[in-house]
């Protein structure tokens, strides 16, 4: 979405595929991504049910295997 303000063009950019409403709201129990840069404790079985909270590490050790697949290509 574009539009002009002033003789400039201003821009927003959103991405609302993942969004939610604040009724619904995240639990933090969902698993998003691809199986193999998903955290390894994302994918126990207790995970794999919701009962294990995704939390910051989780993203980091995505992150790594991401980093890890990208340097070995």
């Amino acid at each position: 979405m574009t539009y002009r303000l002033g003789g400039q063009f201003i821009g927003i950019l959103n991405d609302y595929d993942l969004s939610s409403t604040a009724q619904d709201g995240s639990r933090g129990l969902e698993r998003i991504g691809m199986i193999p840069f998903i955290s390894l404790h994302l994918l126990v079985p207790q995970a794999i049910k919701g009962m294990v909270e995704h939390v910051y590490y989780h993203d980091a050790e995505s992150f790594i295997w991401v980093l890890t697949w990208i340097c070995l290509r």
